[in-house]
């Protein structure tokens, strides 16, 4: 629905509010996250369309461009909003909600009454709760409050390399402490926002759930980054449960009606294949990245789903369901007869 004008709205989202600006492939690393697969050159195009109608501008900076909202930007009237640009104004209010600085997201909050609006005279369609819903893939927890100034100042602080003073609350129940932080990166978790940082006489780097921090005061010193830090390596060394061989795997299922029916609607990957297996279940041939999110989504599955292939994937499920029965199935925990 409306596929294009949503990734528009995401990706006026991604641009910061000052310098230094954000490059096309930062872009394009973020809009592959939220499942987005374009190429430089059309984020490029996509950006110079945009800068049409929006207030956004480019910073040439060695042999690329740095896109930014301009200095001074006020919000503009959006063209042509009919019926299918609000309902897609509203489906980026939800999406943009919890992935994009405070600053940022206000850029369109302006827009979205006016999609409320169109909505609302739009007669005999009934209201939008009761035609369009938006379901979380699994049990959604829900997200901690985190003070818009918060979250503008710290964002800031990361894009222009600055440290921080805070005040951090290591427990909510515990009073906050000052620390001086060298911030490297903002990671969103569901339905957490982390900042990544090193506290000041310590050189490993922390995750610090922003909801804690309880004031911000940037400093004019500049971030000192360990060695050859990379948020990607990071990321890919485990320290937020994901990790990804660098190879792909064949994965082999068997797989249930419910489990079945999903995938056909959203593929694994490219080259699935489904065969029907019987009457009740089908499997399912795909090359995935083999990580701890995949093992820990199939054992979400529990009795729908059977790892056939790899052997080493259907070995470690193996292990942790025997890890799981150990501590249900003792005597103790064995429940009462009936």
């Amino acid at each position: 629905m409306a596929d294009t004008s949503l990734r528009y709205l995401i990706l006026l989202g991604l641009l910061p509010k000052q310098r230094p600006g954000i490059g096309t492939y930062e872009i394009q690393q973020q809009l592959k996250k939220k499942g987005y697969e374009v190429t430089q050159r059309t984020i490029q195009r996509d950006l110079e369309k945009l800068s049409s109608d929006f207030p956004i501008k480019a910073d040439p900076k060695g042999n690329k461009n740095l896109w930014r909202f301009a200095d001074n930007a006020k919000p503009v009237v959006l063209p042509n909003i009919d019926l299918q640009g609000a309902i897609t104004l509203k489906l980026a209010q939800h999406e943009l909600s919890s992935e994009v600085p405070h600053s940022v997201h206000s850029f369109l909050q302006p827009y979205f009454p006016l999609a409320d609006k169109i909505l609302k005279q739009d007669k005999g369609k009934g209201a939008i709760s009761e035609k369009i819903a938006v379901l979380p893939s699994g049990y959604a927890l829900p997200k901690p409050v985190i003070k818009p100034s918060i979250s503008e100042e710290m964002t800031q602080a990361v894009m222009d390399e600055l440290q921080c003073e805070i005040r951090y609350q290591s427990d909510m129940n515990q009073s906050s402490k000052k620390l001086l932080v060298h911030p490297l990166a903002i990671v969103v978790k569901e339905p957490v926002t982390y900042l990544l940082a090193v506290i000041d006489g310590h050189n490993e780097v922390s995750q610090l759930p922003i909801h804690r921090i309880t004031s911000v005061k940037v400093q004019a010193r500049v971030v000192e980054e360990p060695e050859d830090f990379s948020l990607q390596d990071y990321i890919q060394q485990g320290h937020f449960g994901v990790v990804t061989d660098k190879e792909s795997i064949n994965l082999h299922l068997k797989a249930g009606p419910a489990l079945g029916q999903i995938l056909k609607d959203s593929p694994l990957s490219a080259d699935q294949v489904i065969d029907s297996a019987d009457d009740y279940s089908c499997e399912i041939k795909a090359s995935v990245d083999n990580s701890e999110e995949l093992k820990r989504w199939l054992i979400g599955w529990g009795e729908e789903v059977e790892v056939l292939a790899p052997q080493s994937l259907r070995q470690a499920i193996t292990e942790t369901t025997r890890n799981l029965m150990a501590r249900y199935l003792t005597e103790s925990n064995l429940p009462e007869p009936a």
